[in-house]
């Protein structure tokens, strides 16, 4: 695993100027007077500007994409999971005699479990059972979790070109490992860093330099894959490209912008590369 030191966030040196294309022409970037790309949004963080489309993106630098280090979110990122840990943590509050629908439990994903718990009225001794109660509720529901489709094909070829690949995940380790179990992420990625590993979890960015840390990574040509808001800041907050999933997030709000790069299927990551 290397080195388990962490990272402070914001340490790095700012990542260079990129510009949003859509797919299929990653020969040069488009002029701005170009029909093709229809800009919506021009955005400027750290000094850099990042131009929006209206169509499938993709990140390109210098007249070439270039990326080499490839770190994940788990759920609704590699994984159709969002769903099952929503109805696993219904079923704990219920036991608890609180009724949420889903759509009022979505502020868990993308979160630590602790907080989620601590959002939800646990306090002190009583957080850690009802993290357990709701990772065991969580299990009811696993039968109709999967691979997002194209994306162990995706992380194979990432792989196989020399990419680095790592996960960055609000999960703790028990939650990660029955995960790894079922799936085999260990087969995939280069590195894990799990909630509490770093010195401050996401919506930070440590967890994220943590694992370029490990992996031996640069913050010019790295970019975080995830689905949430809370993916998005840590992504900014590290100084790395943020790439969208859009397969479970097509419409994000102006908390993840800048967005380097919306994914339309997994296999647009190939062409980082």
């Amino acid at each position: 695993m290397g080195n388990r030191s962490w990272l402070q966030a914001g340490s790095a040196p700012h990542f260079a100027a990129f510009c949003c294309v859509p797919l299929g022409t990653l020969e040069r970037p488009a002029p701005q007077s170009s029909s093709i790309i229809q800009t919506l949004v021009l955005t400027t963080v750290n000094g850099y500007s990042f131009s929006m489309t209206a169509v499938s993106s993709i990140l390109v630098r210098n007249g070439g994409v270039t990326m080499k280090t490839f770190i994940f979110d788990i759920d609704g990122t590699l994984l159709d999971s969002v769903t099952m840990y929503l109805l696993g943590l219904q079923k704990t509050m219920r036991r608890h005699g609180q009724e949420f629908t889903l759509d009022e439990l979505r502020f868990s994903n993308g979160i630590p479990s602790t907080v989620t718990m601590g959002r939800l009225g646990f306090e002190g001794d009583a957080v850690a059972p009802a993290v357990k109660e709701w990772t065991q509720d969580s299990l009811d529901f696993v039968d109709d979790v999967d691979w997002f489709p194209g994306m162990k094909d995706t992380l194979v070829a990432l792989r196989a070109a020399g990419a680095k690949t790592g996960i960055v995940t609000s999960k703790n380790r028990d939650q990660y490992s029955i995960d790894d179990q079922r799936f085999g992420f260990s087969h995939y990625f280069d590195t894990i860093v799990g909630a509490g590993e770093a010195k401050r979890n996401k919506p930070f960015g440590d967890p994220i330099l943590l694992a370029m840390q490990r992996v031996g990574g640069d913050v010019a040509d790295t970019v975080y894959v995830g689905d949430t808001a809370t993916d998005a800041q840590a992504a900014h907050d590290a100084k790395v490209a943020f790439a969208l999933a859009t397969w479970t997030t097509p419409q994000p709000g102006p908390e993840f912008d800048p967005i380097a790069a919306r994914l339309q299927t997994p296999a647009d990551l190939k062409q980082l590369l």
